[in-house]
C-alpha cells in the first residue's frame, strides 16, 4: 500500500505536473497544468507497484483539495479514469440524488462519461428528479464498488 504523499513524489518523478512554460511544478501550483500523458506513464509502469485502490484513494484526497486548485480536480479525475483503464476496472454508473431528508437513484448502468453528459444536461431543468432535489446533490456512482466518483450541486 503506498500513501498519498508516495504517489505524489511519483508524480513529480514524472513530471505530471508543469508550469505553462514546461518546467516542473509542484502538483497544484497556480498556473500549472497536468500532462495527461505523463499521468498515464506513471501508472502504466507502476501498475505492479501502486494498487487500483491506492489510485482511487489518491483521486478522493485531490478532490477533496481543489479548492486549492483547479489542478487537483482534473488530477482526480484523470488519475481515476487513467487507472480504472489500465487495471481494466469496468465499472458501469448510477446517478443517485439526495438531499436532507431522502435519495434516490435513475437505476442505469452508464458509463462515466455517459453519467457526467446526462448531469449537464439536465442538472438545472425539471427533468426527472432534479426538479425534486433542487438545493440537494446528484452524485455519479460506480455500480460495482458503492464509490461516489463526481458529485455536484443540484441547482
Amino acid at each position: 500500500m503506498k500513501t498519498i504523499p508516495e504517489i505524489e513524489d511519483l508524480l513529480d518523478e514524472y513530471d505530471v505536473s508543469t508550469y505553462t512554460n514546461g518546467k516542473t511544478a509542484a502538483l497544484g501550483a497556480y498556473m500549472s497544468r497536468i500532462s495527461p500523458d505523463n499521468l498515464t506513464r506513471c501508472i502504466e509502469e507502476n501498475k505492479d507497484k501502486i494498487s487500483f485502490d491506492d489510485w482511487k484513494e489518491a483521486s478522493i484526497y485531490w478532490n477533496e483539495q481543489s479548492y486549492l486548485s483547479p489542478m487537483f480536480y482534473l488530477l482526480s479525475i484523470w488519475s481515476y479514469k487513467i487507472a480504472s483503464k489500465v487495471y481494466d476496472v469496468n465499472c458501469t454508473y448510477d446517478i443517485f440524488f439526495n438531499d436532507d431528508t431522502d435519495s434516490d437513484c435513475k437505476g442505469f448502468a452508464v458509463s462515466f462519461d455517459e453519467a457526467k453528459e446526462y448531469i449537464k444536461q439536465y442538472n438545472g431543468t425539471n427533468e426527472s428528479y432534479f426538479a425534486d432535489y433542487k438545493g440537494g446533490t446528484v452524485a455519479v456512482v460506480c455500480n460495482e464498488t458503492g464509490e461516489t466518483v463526481y458529485e455536484e450541486p443540484v441547482i
